[in-house]
């Protein structure tokens, strides 16, 4: 019960940053009752993370009680980078990156986003594989998922969409989202959403403004098995919202033993 972590690294708010956190070659290790919250690694408040090499486990597990939490939880992380690392049995998201004004009193202002990586990983077992989020009027330059191999995503909660999802919100604006070399097998919902969205949150105060995603790519990524709680409802890759401008997809591989629908792209206003 409460709040437990393996790692909680934090500087002490948005203008007060620690430096650079890094995280290499551990086994970490989490376990919870049911609902609680508890994840091997939580950050917050620093200029660039790096996780890389580790085993990183919960004790959910596929089609059981929702235990612990996230694998890798941020908060306002300007850069990140997780690379090669084993991400198994999370109850929710195993990775959750989220800016700066979530949750918060006000919407920051300093513009020194640079890149969040996502590379070269295992992730198994788990509700969600990987959730971003943008917010405020922020700018996030460059969001990367290429080589993960993704494979048993539980999740059946219609809101969520996909395994990985991708959602900016209020003014801000995800400039390049690069999806490349993934392979998901055996997914519950879909396997990639991206979502423009008004923010739920006081802290923006355009109240009817949808994020921006700018232009999306995905360059052979593999699909085998997808929308198995809710056959022929979630295509492999989704998008919903008003402000996603552009998209291109090629070398896609997609095999569905349900018949699902591969893409709907049709939020973008180009696809090529």
């Amino acid at each position: 019960s409460g709040f437990n972590f393996g790692m909680d690294i934090n500087g002490t708010s948005e203008t007060d940053v620690l430096a650079t956190i890094l995280v290499d070659d551990c086994d970490i290790s989490v376990g919870t009752g049911d609902n609680a919250v508890s994840q091997p690694i939580n950050a917050a408040n620093a200029l660039f993370l790096t996780v890389r090499n580790s085993t990183l486990s919960g004790n959910s597990v596929p089609g059981g009680a929702v235990k612990n939490d996230h694998a890798i939880y941020t908060l306002a992380i300007r850069g990140v980078l997780i690379h090669n690392n084993w991400i198994r049995n999370h109850g929710n998201s195993a990775i959750k990156l989220l800016q700066g004004g979530f949750s918060a009193p006000s919407c920051p202002t300093i513009q020194n986003y640079t890149s969040w990586t996502i590379d070269h990983n295992r992730i198994e077992g788990s509700r969600m594989a990987i959730a971003v989020y943008s917010f405020c009027a922020l700018v996030m330059p460059t969001i990367v998922f290429s080589n993960n191999q993704i494979s048993d995503i539980s999740d059946i909660y219609f809101g969520d969409y996909a395994a990985v999802y991708v959602q900016s919100n209020c003014q801000s604006n995800m400039v390049d989202v690069l999806s490349s070399g993934n392979t998901f097998t055996n997914l519950g919902l879909g396997g990639i959403v991206l979502a423009s969205q008004i923010e739920g949150d006081t802290a923006c105060t355009a109240t009817t403004a949808q994020g921006t995603i700018s232009n999306f790519t995905s360059t052979g990524d593999t699909f085998v098995n997808w929308s198995l709680t809710a056959a022929g409802t979630f295509p492999a890759i989704n998008s919903a919202g008003q402000n996603l401008i552009h998209a291109s997809v090629s070398n896609l591989n997609a095999d569905s033993a349900t018949g699902n629908a591969a893409l709907n792209l049709a939020a973008f206003a180009s696809v090529n």
